[in-house]
């Protein structure tokens, strides 16, 4: 699905069912020295199958695939009003930070 190799497609398989997937971007920067910048999009698991390590195993993943590619952040958006997520991105060393904004096509 992902022709190139900044794109990367995650999928997390339990006993031969999809039960999440996620989005890994590296992109390209002109600032902080032209390292380059990873982002997590669209990060998701099943709900019968939270709790179980699967959101750990593929944000891990992205975090080291990300270091491999010398980025100098990780960054990922989620809705305010996940508040559950929030605690399980601090749990894993991401911290609350900026304002984001979207504009919908």
């Amino acid at each position: 699905m992902c022709a190139a190799p900044e794109h990367e497609l995650l999928v997390a398989k339990y006993q031969g069912e999809v039960v999440g997937s996620m989005v890994l971007l590296i992109g390209p920067n002109l600032s902080h020295s032209a390292w380059p910048w990873a982002l997590v999009e669209n990060p998701i698991i099943d709900q019968g199958h939270r709790r179980r390590g699967f959101g750990r195993v593929l944000m891990d993943y992205a975090v080291a695939w990300a270091r491999e590619a010398r980025c100098y952040r990780i960054v990922l958006s989620s809705d305010k009003r996940r508040r559950e997520a929030h605690r399980f991105y601090r749990s894993l060393g991401f911290e609350a930070s900026a304002h984001g904004f979207r504009l919908y096509f």
